[in-house]
């Protein structure tokens, strides 16, 4: 087998990193340790951080088709092992695991004219946000071609199920368990007491349209990457992705052990 871990680039990270492959070695199997994501196949991608190292390295992972082990050394760890299961050895968890098939969803950007902007895919969410401070944006959310409501106010978010315990379920949005294939839209400050966050099938085709921009600032923020900036009429359509992440977890059970001692601080 072979593995590629990846970590980020602290001390506690690299020295975890450096462990995992020394189990990997020991089991006779190859296993190469590096700073960047995936950029070769391999038989299994370990990500050595928080959920931000898992979710920049997992959606290389997934698009490559290669399952993803994570081990937690960041603070809040929705997407990864737990640091107190790592010392059962990798090779046990990987033995033991269930594996999780984590949707992505696929965006493109158009402009005013119609045209193709750009595209990519999204692991947590997309964010179709004001760039000025303190400057409300309008942006009309559609489903199928069904206009549902515009929202007044800070933006809105498109999430995945992986990430509704993220920026979505701090705008006020759902948790939702990550085997329930749906998409969330959740708006942020929004300036009436009438838009709320809506849960969609995952056959749900969702657009973000920015309007009456004026001389305000409008951006669309992927997965907390850099912000990309959004001209008045530009619209972002999204849709569930026919790739996803297979993200190996110690049991079934994970996902509300960390609901339980993340969210709501119960051992």
């Amino acid at each position: 087998m072979k593995a590629l871990i990846v970590c980020n680039n602290n001390e506690r990270s690299r020295l975890a990193a450096d462990r995992a492959r020394e189990l990997f070695l020991a089991s006779g199997d190859e296993a190469v340790v590096t700073e960047k994501g995936p950029s070769e196949n391999a038989d299994l991608c370990v990500v050595v951080g928080g959920d931000g190292t898992v979710l920049h390295a997992g959606k290389e992972a997934a698009l490559r088709g290669i399952p993803v082990l994570a081990l937690n050394t960041g603070r809040v760890g929705f997407l990864t092992v737990p640091e107190k299961r790592e010392a059962v050895g990798v090779s046990q968890l990987l033995r033991n695991a269930h594996r999780e098939r984590r949707m992505l969803l696929e965006f493109g950007v158009f402009g005013a004219d119609g045209g193709l902007l750009s595209s990519g895919f999204a692991l947590n969410e997309a964010v179709v946000s004001r760039g000025g401070i303190s400057r409300i944006i309008d942006i009309e959310v559609a489903v199928d071609g069904c206009e549902i409501y515009t929202v007044r106010g800070d933006g809105v978010i498109i999430a995945t199920p992986t990430g509704s315990t993220a920026y979505s379920m701090s705008a006020g949005g759902p948790i939702v368990a990550p085997e329930v294939s749906s998409v969330i839209v959740t708006p942020v400050c929004p300036y009436t007491l009438t838009a709320r966050s809506v849960v969609l099938p995952d056959t749900a085709e969702i657009s973000a349209k920015v309007v009456g921009l004026g001389d305000r600032e409008a951006t669309l923020t992927v997965d907390g990457d850099a912000p990309v900036p959004l001209q008045d009429g530009d619209r972002v359509v999204l849709r569930c992705s026919d790739k996803y992440l297979e993200l190996l977890a110690p049991d079934e059970t994970a996902f509300y052990e960390k609901i339980k001692t993340k969210l709501f601080g119960l051992s």
